[in-house]
C-alpha cells in the first residue's frame, strides 16, 4: 500500500509539472505569435512609408456630370481618401474646360509615416484631408462649359513623373466624355481609331509607362450602350498606347486602390 501510495505521489507530481510545462510553452509561444505581428506590421508600415505612393485624384466639374453623378464622384473621392495609407502623398486637380492650359489645384497632401499605435495619428490626417476637400469645393465654381481629357492628360502624366521611385497611380472621377468643338464624344464614337492615329503621330499621346489608371464613375446617362462602349475602347486603347496600366475603368466608384 505505501508503495502504491508512493507511486501514485510520483505520478501526480509528474502530471502537475507536464501541465506547468505546457502551461509554459503555451504563453512562450503566445509571446512570439504577437511579437511576430506586431513586427509584420512594423514592417509593413514601414513599406509603405519607405516606397509610398503618390496619387492623383482627378476630379471632374463639367457640365455632362452635373446633378447626380458629380455628388455620386464626390463621395467616391472621400471614400478613396479614406483608405489613404501611412506614407501616401498626393493631390486632387479638377477636369475642368481648361484642364492643361489653366490647372486647377484643389488640395495637397501628405500622410504621416506611421499610422500610430491605434492608428490615431492617420485617422486624423484623414479626417482633416477630407474637410480640407469639402471646404474648397464648395467654392469651385461647377457646370464648366467644356471636357478638357485628353489635353489633361499631358497635364496628370507630368504631375506624377515628378514622383519617380513612389508607385504612382491617376485616379479620375468622371464620364470620360471629351467635349471640346472638334474633339468631342460623337467624334471619338465615329473615328476613334483615326483620332488615335493622328494623336500618336502628332506626338500627343503621354509616356505613361509605369503609372496605374483607376477611371471611376464613367456613367451611363444620356449614352446608348454602343456608345458607351466606343468610349471605352477609345480610352483603352488610348492609355495602352501611353503604356500605362489600366487598373479598372468603371461605372462604379467604390473599387478600391490595390
Amino acid at each position: 500500500m505505501e508503495r502504491e501510495g508512493f507511486v501514485s505521489q510520483v505520478l501526480d507530481e509528474v502530471e502537475r509539472r507536464q501541465i506547468w510545462v505546457q502551461r509554459l510553452l503555451f504563453l512562450l509561444l503566445l509571446g512570439l505569435f504577437v511579437g511576430l505581428l506586431g513586427l509584420f506590421f512594423f514592417l509593413s508600415e514601414s513599406v509603405a512609408a519607405e516606397g509610398g505612393r503618390f496619387i492623383l485624384f482627378c476630379y471632374d466639374v463639367t457640365g455632362s456630370t452635373d446633378g447626380g453623378d458629380r455628388l455620386e464622384n464626390e463621395r467616391g473621392l472621400i471614400r478613396a481618401l479614406d483608405s489613404l495609407k501611412p506614407g501616401d502623398e498626393g493631390q486632387i486637380m479638377l477636369i475642368t474646360e481648361n484642364t492643361f492650359s489653366k490647372p486647377e489645384d484643389v488640395i495637397r497632401f501628405k500622410m504621416p509615416g506611421e499610422a500610430g499605435y491605434f492608428n490615431e495619428e492617420i485617422r486624423m490626417r484623414k479626417i482633416q484631408i477630407i474637410r480640407e476637400f469639402r471646404q474648397k469645393i464648395e467654392k469651385i465654381r461647377k457646370s464648366r462649359a467644356g471636357t478638357s481629357l485628353i489635353d489633361g492628360m499631358f497635364m496628370f502624366t507630368r504631375l506624377l513623373n515628378e514622383h519617380q521611385g513612389k508607385r504612382r497611380i491617376l485616379v479620375i472621377f468622371s464620364d470620360m466624355r471629351q467635349c471640346l468643338p472638334g474633339m468631342n464624344e460623337d467624334t471619338i464614337m465615329t473615328r476613334g481609331e483615326e483620332i488615335l492615329s493622328s494623336l500618336r503621330g502628332d506626338g500627343l499621346i503621354p509616356d505613361m509607362r509605369g503609372i496605374e489608371v483607376y477611371c471611376r464613375g464613367v456613367s451611363t446617362a444620356n449614352f446608348s450602350l454602343k456608345a458607351w462602349k466606343k468610349l471605352e475602347e477609345f480610352w483603352r486603347s488610348y492609355f495602352s498606347m501611353a503604356g500605362a496600366t489600366l487598373k479598372c475603368y468603371d461605372m462604379g466608384r467604390t473599387r478600391q486602390i490595390d
